[in-house]
């Protein structure tokens, strides 16, 4: 158990922009429990390219890992948020890049993750309710994710980035990225009635050329 809640939240966020307040370490929904045992961590979280030209691409990329032997089948998700949504357009998700857990895999796109997370995205003074000024897509696996409890391989996610043509040359734009697990109460959609746990919150820049 201590194996995720220990690891899950090693990567701190001081992005250009993005202003945090510490939290106590808290889960705020007992059930997320049984999840510690095993759960896909952030291991990294970078942007390939620092700057971009208008109408270019980058990608946002996670590197993730199972954070014990113990074996788990959940649904996965990442999200990125930036500060200048009218420089940067957020585009696909592709899990498992690497042909790793079941990868490479489209990710569903979702509307309602961000604002489903409630005060759930939260621990060791990291907390997605007090990250302010952005704007966030999110995207979920298809399906579980079986990581069968393998500790030393990752599974790389990418998400598409492109700098829009009528980005500001100049500006800085803050990046941030945050993965974690989705655990439906059986409706198939995310909604706050369903637990979440966030793995990891990190964050990046892209400067517009």
């Amino acid at each position: 158990m201590e194996g995720c809640l220990l690891e899950a939240w090693t990567v701190l966020v001081l992005a250009k922009g993005v202003h945090m307040k510490k939290a106590s370490l808290v889960l705020m929904v007992p059930a997320l429990a049984f999840l510690l045992s095993s759960c896909m961590i952030m291991q990294g979280f970078s942007v390939q390219a620092g700057s971009l030209a208008p109408g270019s691409l980058t990608k946002a990329v996670f590197t993730l890992h199972p954070a014990s032997t113990t074996k788990s089948n959940r649904f996965q998700f990442v999200m990125i948020g930036v500060d200048h949504p009218g420089d940067i357009a957020v585009g696909k998700a592709v899990w498992g890049t690497n042909k790793k857990f079941g990868g490479p895999l489209l990710m569903f796109a979702s509307n309602t993750l961000a604002t489903s997370l409630g005060a759930q995205c939260q621990a060791n003074g990291l907390n997605f309710n007090t990250v302010t000024g952005m704007t966030w897509k999110s995207f979920y696996t298809p399906h579980g994710i079986a990581d069968k409890g393998l500790v030393a391989q990752k599974a790389v996610t990418t998400v598409l980035l492109k700098a829009k043509a009528a980005a500001t040359s100049g500006d800085t734009v803050g990046v941030v990225g945050i993965a974690g697990v989705w655990v439906d109460d059986g409706n198939g959609t995310i909604g706050p009635e369903d637990a979440f746990l966030c793995t990891g919150i990190s964050s990046s820049s892209i400067y517009i050329q």
